[in-house]
């Protein structure tokens, strides 16, 4: 019997809980374990952030699912994704911080948002005050819509007066009456970003483990480069449109897709566009490849040989993929069978070398 991702999540808090690792989430968890439309955002004390991986990875065993995907996205801060490599549909993104970091900036300690959280059923929720401040914060630094936020800012204020008045002058480090913040326009509440990150720095010790967090992005980028050959520009394309969506839904933040074009623009597009969309977690399709290029001359045939491999590359044929012996990373998909099959046996593919990558 599947296993709906709800019953994941609210397992995995309790495993928090009988592990004994205080935890809070920051923010829209009204409706949590039962549902969500994104990915689940906690903190956990920075020193219990090493153990979340083997939760996460026990976790997925149990219920016959995955932990194909995690990455450092911030300093002090950890995403995850398990899924069930049966069905694409159903998958748990876990945002995990201890002290919250963003944009060079440190802007909560884990104490200070894990202070006098409420229990709400097996789940812990944050302090008005605390999930104001993240709230406010994360929208300013980010430059997120502020009209947007204000609502649920406002609602949060109403309800403890006193301490988010006092958060907002933790925050911002000075006297500023927030009630009459209220009335002013969402505009002028840009003018807080500059002292926001003025204020919240990291310093010089927190500064070298970004550099350090961002020499491993660029040594082991974590997007993805797959590659679709075979068939006709329209039957590559139209598999990529298809395909496309549920590898990026769990794991990626954008997606672009490319002709590769002659071999020595492949190999100047490969670092200017490809190298980067990889260490900015980004997914990345060719409806083409290197392999489809011509290969006459021997600057071409010179070039075939240092050209930069997409990490897997699917070949589209119209007989049945049997007995067929391919490289590492390529993959035969016989486009004889229904499309729903295409698209699944693409996906396990995929998910088997995330899997493979991430082990």
């Amino acid at each position: 019997m599947p296993v709906e991702p709800a019953r994941v999540c609210a397992e995995f808090f309790r495993e928090l809980a009988r592990q004994r690792i205080p935890f809070v989430l920051l923010h829209s968890y009204e409706h949590l374990p039962e549902s969500f439309s994104s990915d689940v955002d906690f903190s956990v004390p920075t020193q219990d952030l090493p153990k979340l991986a083997g939760i996460q990875l026990a976790l997925a065993e149990k219920f016959g699912w995955l932990l194909p995907y995690t990455i450092e996205s911030r300093l002090f801060a950890f995403y995850s994704v398990l899924v069930d490599p049966a069905d694409p549909r159903r998958f748990l993104q876990l945002d995990a911080c201890g002290h919250y970091v963003e944009r060079g900036c440190l802007l909560f300690t884990d104490t200070a948002l894990l202070a006098n959280r409420q229990q709400r059923g097996d789940l812990f929720i944050p302090a008005r005050e605390v999930e104001f401040g993240y709230l406010l914060a994360k929208a300013l630094i980010k430059k997120k819509s502020l009209p947007a936020e204000l609502p649920r800012l406002r609602h949060l204020y109403n309800l403890e007066p006193a301490k988010c008045q006092a958060q907002f002058e933790a925050l911002f480090g000075q006297k500023m009456n927030l009630a009459e913040w209220f009335q002013k326009p969402p505009v002028e509440w840009e003018n807080l970003r500059p002292i926001l990150v003025q204020r919240h720095r990291l310093g010089l010790g927190n500064k070298a483990r970004e550099g350090m967090r961002a020499l491993k992005r660029v040594a082991r980028p974590k997007g993805l480069h797959l590659a679709f050959l075979g068939e006709d520009d329209g039957a590559r394309s139209q598999l990529a449109a298809r395909v496309s969506p549920l590898i990026r839904a769990p794991f990626f933040r954008r997606q672009w897709v490319y002709q590769p074009g002659p071999r020595a623009n492949y190999l100047a597009k490969y670092f200017t566009r490809v190298l980067p969309a990889k260490i900015r977690n980004e997914l990345v399709l060719f409806t083409g490849g290197c392999d489809d290029l011509p290969r006459a001359g021997w600057i071409a045939r010179m070039l075939s040989r240092v050209l930069p491999r997409p990490d897997l590359t699917f070949i589209l044929d119209n007989g049945p993929a049997l007995g067929t012996a391919l490289p590492a990373r390529y993959v035969l998909v016989s486009t004889t069978q229904p499309q729903e099959e295409i698209t699944l046996a693409i996906w396990r593919s995929v998910i088997t070398f995330l899997q493979h990558r991430e082990s």
